[in-house]
């Protein structure tokens, strides 16, 4: 394909001196359109309890039908006839910017969570009339919704930020191996050694911030460092069990935009262009590591005081 060949509305990418049109946009048709839209509204969800009632089910469909999708789809034609836009500029239009910020977003945040929740309910609700254990199978969900169509997974795939993944899945990997070696309690016993029952809370936020900077919150520290409190309090000799607690949940979560966790990977890897994502992996780990201060001074000075309220 030439330049001569690309619309005018269709920019051309140059590559060195050689040419290549950008993608035409692919429109999704208005019949499956149509579908997505009555199966969010009337809802699949419902289908095998409605199932007892036979043909009279199909009221309960004409109902929503009538009073709901019609309506709206009249409305739609309007909105869309008489003004340019979509959603947000029509919101912003009749009552204000932020609302129409609002209300673009919460379509957003609907289609992002629902559709593939409800692709998830179709593929369990086909897996039993083949296998009902491939109800709760991630991998059978992935393969009807790969089959279907419904998503272009060799783009997904490649798209994946790997390189974060990895780091994250690596680290996670070396924590559960110390845990698993009985190295979390040769270090807990060792922070029994150094800790004072006064200094106990600011010492063991320190500690798993520091930890939490480089491996997940809620899948290593937490479940490794809750568990130890009454021993770790005995140990020491005082202090409250709950304020520990409560150091260790402030500690560890207050960092959780460290680029080596989770969360602060995640951040790192949407970012394509490889200078902003060195620095913003720079900012990231200095936040850390900096939160992991504040989180121990915090807690050494509120923790007790809120656990005893």
């Amino acid at each position: 394909m030439s330049a001569m060949d690309v619309p005018a509305d269709q920019p051309v990418a140059k590559v060195g001196s050689r040419t290549r049109a950008v993608p035409k946009t692919a429109w999704i048709s208005w019949l499956a359109l149509a579908m997505m839209t009555t199966s969010s509204v009337a809802s699949l969800r419902a289908a095998p309890t409605m199932a007892v009632y036979g043909l009279a089910c199909v009221f309960l469909y004409l109902v929503p039908a009538i009073v709901f999708l019609l309506p709206t789809s009249l409305v739609s034609a309007e909105l869309a006839s008489g003004w340019e836009g979509g959603v947000y500029n029509w919101v912003a239009l009749g009552i204000s910017k932020p609302m129409g910020f609002l209300a673009v977003w919460c379509q957003f945040a609907m289609t992002i969570f629902y559709y593939p929740t409800l692709l998830g309910f179709v593929a369990s609700t086909l897996a039993y009339v083949f296998n009902p254990a491939l109800a709760s199978s991630g991998v059978w969900t992935a393969a009807v919704i790969i089959v279907v169509g419904a998503s272009d997974e060799g783009t997904a795939i490649r798209r994946m930020p790997w390189s974060a993944i990895l780091m994250v899945c690596g680290m996670t990997m070396l924590v559960t191996l110390v845990e698993k070696s009985g190295g979390m309690d040769v270090f807990t016993a060792m922070l029994a050694r150094l800790a004072r029952p006064a200094t106990l809370n600011g010492i063991i936020a320190l500690v798993t911030g520091v930890i939490s900077t480089y491996s997940s919150t809620s899948a290593v520290v937490l479940p490794t460092f809750l568990p130890t409190v009454p021993g770790l309090v005995q140990q020491v000799g005082g202090g409250h069990p709950l304020a520990v607690a409560l150091s260790i949940n402030v500690g560890a979560s207050l960092v959780d935009v460290s680029p080596l966790s989770t969360l602060g990977a995640l951040c790192v890897a949407t970012i394509a262009e490889p200078d902003a994502s060195r620095d913003l992996f720079r900012k990231l780990l200095i936040w850390g590591l900096s939160m992991s201060v504040v989180g121990a001074v915090l807690c050494e000075l509120f923790a007790t005081a809120f656990a005893a309220l």
